[in-house]
């Protein structure tokens, strides 16, 4: 079973990096703000209003359900074991696998944000936010990004591939990405 209480950690690190509370109140503000009168007088400041209290809120969403479902996860198994149920003991050996994939996937998004912008082009940073659905609401296809950004497919896994290598060359970038890339953490 994934270790519940290394995921914990690793959740509560992720907390104070991504400083949510501070995240959380700034999203708070830009509310209040947005229902301010006058408010949509300047449609490209609003718009970027709301997408960076999207942005916002997909961050502390994320880390909120991953969580919860941590959380979940530790009481459930305490009362099986209790009740030495082992089909949900099964059950929620697969959950906390599926949680420590899902934790993994939020690391790796985090760890991309923080190197996309000093590193890459602005169309290579776009692919890459698209496709691994940082500060997206989701993750994009290729085709997808292609229809986007006017490019085709084959173009946009290109410019995937050509970006992670170009990350994966710079060494300060390489050192926060390789565990994530090569499957696991190097001992």
């Amino acid at each position: 079973m994934a270790d519940l209480l290394d995921i914990r950690s690793r959740l509560d690190a992720l907390h104070g990096y991504l400083d949510l509370d501070a995240k959380a109140r700034e999203r708070e503000e830009l509310e209040m703000m947005s229902s301010q009168p006058g408010f949509w007088d300047k449609a490209e400041a609003a718009q970027a209003t709301l997408k960076k209290m999207n942005m916002l809120k997909g961050w502390i969403d994320s880390w909120e359900s991953l969580s919860q479902r941590q959380k979940d996860i530790v009481e459930l198994s305490e009362m099986a074991a209790m009740e030495n149920d082992t089909d949900l003991v099964a059950q929620l050996e697969k959950d906390g696998e599926q949680l420590e994939a899902d934790l993994r996937k939020f690391e790796l998004k985090k760890m991309l944000d923080k190197v996309l912008d000093g590193l890459l082009t602005e169309r290579e940073a776009k692919v890459l936010r698209m496709y691994y659905g940082i500060n997206y609401s989701k993750e994009f296809t290729f085709d997808e990004i292609g229809r986007e950004l006017r490019l085709t497919r084959e173009r946009v896994r290109q410019i995937k591939n050509k970006s992670l290598n170009k990350l994966l060359k710079n060494k300060n970038s390489s050192d926060i990405l390789f565990p994530f890339l090569s499957g696991g953490p190097q001992d």
